[in-house]
């Protein structure tokens, strides 16, 4: 009989990387003939009332109009590869038949468990469930330490745990205190599916003109000197997906995979735009952000030392001289063997919760 896992990662935001590792853990559950769903928090950011109040503020402000452009975008990636619970969840609303239903739930992956962001509450943890039913996938804590006054509500919260994967190792040791569970570091389940199973979600904007271009896409702080250089020197356009006064933020999930998989260059600052990038084996910039309230640091750490990456090759200097990264020799050995391991962790999910019935 085919077993039921429910998954609890934010849902809400239009970006990018959210929706792409949801998709990804998704798929490769699915892959070990699980039914699959992702359980929504409620949130006013779902709701009609909310985006009509957009639409009528759209008439006037055009970078509003973008939004919820964007946000169309998003609804049709859902629609088409999603598939989400039929109730959405809160902290004052748990159905009855929601235990019953599912054999398992993951928390993963994304910044689940972040101590400082006020959209992490119970629900993220996993509270409302059976102790046989909890399991976390690369779960993201986005710091360097948990704060003191915050570490009796992680051991509350953490509680009952059968096994627990984070996405950064910084906090390995401290989450086992805490928990008093297996623990591991696993990788970000976007890196568990290959280039062709990413090509297959991928779209061409309607926007986009076949030029040949450098994709930007950041986060936070921005190199623009540096980055309109380098479109300059190779005679290419920029695409800044993340510009709301242009047609180019007018994208999706499915057309931020089409614009990674053929830009002739990136600069980014984000980790999942990073990730893409060594996904499609593209000459890339990392920059640093400054104005984040998140640890940087951890996340591209343990990502660059688990693939054999030295942080240098990765600058924009070595984007101006056309280096490359290995991506045949060490990258793609280090990344098959964090891959059979992520994907056993997973497996060991899910015949552990078979073995329970």
């Amino acid at each position: 009989m085919m077993k039921t896992i429910g998954i609890v990662t934010f849902t809400t935001g239009d970006n990018f990387g959210q929706r792409l590792q949801n998709l990804a853990l998704q798929q490769v559950l699915s892959s070990f003939k699980c039914n699959v769903f992702t359980i929504r928090k409620h949130d006013f950011r779902l709701s009609n009332r909310y985006w009509i109040k957009k639409q009528i503020k759209s008439l006037l402000d055009k970078e509003t109009r973008a939004s919820i452009l964007r946000h169309d975008c998003f609804k049709n990636f859902d629609k088409q590869f999603i598939q989400y619970y039929e109730t959405n969840i809160s902290l004052n609303y748990i159905p009855p038949k929601l235990i019953k239903e599912f054999d398992a739930f993951i928390a993963g992956s994304d910044q689940v468990w972040n101590p400082n962001s006020d959209d992490v509450d119970d629900i993220n943890f996993l509270t409302f469930a059976n102790d046989e039913q909890k399991f976390s996938y690369a779960a993201s804590l986005a710091v360097d330490s948990i704060p003191k006054e915050k570490e009796d509500k992680f051991r509350e919260r953490l509680c009952g745990y059968r096994s627990i994967s984070l996405r950064e190792n910084n906090l390995e040791d401290k989450i086992r205190e805490l928990s008093n569970a297996e623990v591991c570091t696993v990788l970000d389940p976007t890196l568990l599916l290959s280039p062709g199973d990413w090509i297959q979600y991928e779209c061409k904007p309607k926007w986009y003109k076949g030029q040949n271009y450098i994709l930007k896409y950041f986060l936070g702080n921005e190199e623009e000197e540096q980055l309109l250089r380098i479109a300059k020197d190779k005679n290419l356009i920029v695409i800044d997906v993340m510009d709301k006064k242009s047609e180019c933020y007018i994208s999706g999930p499915s057309e931020f995979i089409y614009l990674i998989h053929n830009a002739s260059y990136i600069v980014t600052d984000s980790y999942h735009g990073t990730i893409f990038s060594l996904l499609f084996k593209k000459k890339f910039a990392l920059v640093q952000r400054k104005d984040s309230i998140c640890s940087m640091k951890s996340r591209f750490n343990t990502l660059f030392q688990c693939l054999g990456i030295p942080f240098e090759d990765t600058n924009i200097e070595a984007l101006m001289n056309d280096s490359c990264l290995d991506y045949d020799g060490i990258i793609h050995k280090n990344l098959q063997t964090e891959k059979e391991k992520s994907l056993r962790y997973l497996k060991n999910i899910v015949t552990d919760v078979s073995n329970l019935k």
